[in-house]
């Protein structure tokens, strides 16, 4: 919805850093992994705080990719598309996607290789501490969040310099 003048835009940006209204949903996390036992017992972890749609292997998880996903935990050893590949077309159609390779196989690749290659925003390894893997995903929502506010803004800030060169140009009889 475009700004209907500057004191809405200014009202806006002092707003974008408040805290979510409860009538928004939860965030949607993206869980690939073609374990059904670490799909399920993340789901259950994931829970309380997110929304989460599971995936058993890279193509269904492509197939899930929307606006609605806020981060994906992705498994970098799976049958058929495997995490580095899943990645990638992941990328393709949405650049802006935080996702975290979640994995037991260390020994695939060396994580500072896939860190450097990939620049996933997080490479956690399978049976660490899950707390870790919960303040990474929450910073993926949180950066998610922001990015999506930073993109709205810029749409807003385009319609109202629209209007205002519409208003222009009429006032100026051209």
């Amino acid at each position: 919805m475009p700004f209907r003048d500057l004191a809405h835009l200014k009202e806006a940006l002092r707003d974008d850093d408040a805290a979510q209204s409860d009538d928004k949903p939860l965030p949607l996390v993206l869980v690939v992994d073609d374990d059904p036992n670490i799909r399920r017992s993340l789901e259950l972890l994931l829970q309380p705080r997110y929304r989460v749609r599971t995936c058993a292997d890279g193509a269904e998880a492509l197939a899930a990719i929307d606006e609605t996903v806020a981060v994906v935990v992705l498994d970098v050893k799976m049958t058929g598309l495997d995490g580095f590949a899943a990645y990638k077309e992941m990328r393709a159609k949405d650049v802006d996607l935080p996702i975290i390779f979640y994995s037991a196989y260390q020994d695939v690749k060396d994580p500072y290789e896939i860190m450097n290659e990939y620049r996933p925003f997080g490479y956690i390894t399978k049976g660490a501490d899950h707390t870790i893997l919960l303040r990474s995903i929450a910073a993926a929502v949180e950066q998610r969040q922001r990015a999506t506010r930073h993109r709205d803004l810029i749409a807003n800030l385009a319609s109202l310099e629209a209007q205002m060169q519409a208003l222009k140009k009429r006032l100026s009889g051209g």
